[in-house]
């Protein structure tokens, strides 16, 4: 009886992490697509794009962890900033490898948390479906 209760456990984390990864490279796509839209129409400068990836990364980070904890009913806090963990690694991706600012990344990361922790707050508030303890 142990096993089949551990065997559906480990589907549902799995389930989650696939969920997760998924929801987090769509919404960090439409996000980038809708900012460089933006930018494309309005003819705005480059300088604004730093300006608008604070705006995608904190709707991305918003959406990621809402989806990611909405079928779950506690610890939203650590279950929104668990959901975090591939944006954390695409913006640390970026960082190396374009050269971007450190000051600039650590806003990134403190906008990133505090959307993420209140996206898995709002989510465990609405939907109260699985209690993981």
């Amino acid at each position: 009886m142990k096993k089949i209760a551990t065997e559906k456990i480990n589907r549902l984390v799995a389930v989650s992490v696939v969920k997760t990864l998924l929801i987090s490279i769509a919404a960090v796509l439409l996000y980038s697509f809708i900012a460089s839209e933006i930018i494309y129409r309005f003819d705005l400068s480059l300088d604004n794009a730093n300006i608008f990836s604070l705006f995608t990364v904190a709707l991305s980070a918003l959406t990621i962890s809402f989806f990611s904890c909405y079928k779950l009913k506690n610890n939203g806090l650590l279950l929104g900033l668990l959901s975090e963990i591939p944006l954390l690694f695409y913006s640390l991706i970026n960082v190396i490898f374009n050269g971007c600012d450190i000051i600039y990344f650590l806003i990134k990361l403190a906008i990133m948390l505090f959307a993420g922790g209140l996206g898995g707050l709002l989510a465990v508030k609405r939907g109260k479906r699985f209690k993981l303890s």
